[in-house]
């Protein structure tokens, strides 16, 4: 009788481990953590992840560390097609996440008239790839979001 209830026990304290809203893109070797009530959609090498009010919208993107100045440069155009009037800082800040090299940058513009934020990180993985950060939202959205967001970009592991 023990060896039964011994068997769904273990099984039940394993499972209650398992880090939920954890995704991994083995090709880049990263984890990241998505809140499990956000709508999350995967593509190729893409993950997108949007708040369950629409606010705010963060995005993994996979590039090869030779093909990042294009990738970047595509990534750049096709926010410039949904966000109005964007502008990008020149400057950038160098940091480190789970010890991976990383440098980002942020931006403004407006999405159908309301005002947005933008923040790009690119973050040089174990597997010498380029994982893309975007994150895009309203300023109130942002707001609600900001330690859900901020655990996005900062909570970024190796896998």
């Amino acid at each position: 009788m023990t060896r039964i209830l011994f068997i769904p026990l273990t099984t039940l304290l394993f499972v209650a481990f398992i880090p939920l809203g954890w995704h991994t893109h083995r090709v880049a070797g990263v984890r990241v953590w998505v809140p499990d009530d956000w709508k999350v959609e995967t593509r190729n090498n893409t993950l997108s992840a949007t708040s369950p009010d629409g606010e705010v919208y963060v995005g993994y993107i996979i590039a090869s560390a030779s093909d990042f100045e294009h990738t970047l440069e595509s990534l750049t155009n096709d926010l410039r097609s949904v966000v109005q009037d964007a502008k990008f800082d020149n400057t950038h800040d160098d940091f480190a996440i789970d010890g991976m090299p990383a440098w980002g940058f942020g931006g403004t513009g407006t999405h159908d008239g309301t005002p947005v934020e933008m923040r790009l990180e690119l973050i040089y993985t174990p597997k010498k790839r380029v994982l893309i950060v975007v994150a895009v939202g309203s300023h109130s959205g942002l707001e609600h979001h900001l330690q859900e967001v901020v655990q996005m970009l900062r909570g970024i592991k190796k896998a």
